[in-house]
């Protein structure tokens, strides 16, 4: 599933996805994200945040209550561009703090399944020789 804005690029997209045979693996939904995930049932088992700095932390409380037992929740660009990275600042502590948890609340058995689904994806990541990993911490 992919939601976009700009209906240009979702046509590139499906291009793309065409060409690698993969058309029929991608629902797009065209419009306002937050408006479009106020919608979506869930769950998500993957979510891939790649939007304005701004829309992080709406976007995580949107999606965070319809993640799936082990869901992820990526967030791109944390680091740059500079001028934003006080918003980005402020999405990651909320995603590792207060209520939600992830890294740093001990508490809840949802949690440690999730923590234990992350390293187990991980471990499996690390032993699958095609797969390619960077992480860049601040």
């Amino acid at each position: 599933m992919s939601l976009e804005n700009k209906e240009f690029k979702i046509e590139h997209a499906r291009q793309a996805l065409t060409r690698a045979g993969l058309s029929t693996r991608v629902e797009f939904h065209a419009g306002d994200c937050l408006d479009t995930l106020k919608e979506l049932p869930g769950p998500f088992d993957f979510v891939l945040l790649d939007v304005w700095k701004d829309l992080y932390l709406p976007c995580f409380e949107l999606v965070h209550p319809k993640l799936s037992p082990g869901g992820i929740i990526a967030a791109d660009n944390m680091l740059l561009p500079e001028s934003v990275r006080q918003q980005a600042e402020a999405y990651r502590a909320r995603a590792r703090g207060g209520r939600h948890g992830f890294g740093t609340d001990p508490g809840g058995e949802r949690n440690r399944d999730q923590q234990e689904a992350m390293r187990e994806g991980a471990r499996a990541h690390a032993n699958n020789e095609r797969a390619t990993s960077v992480t860049k911490n601040p």
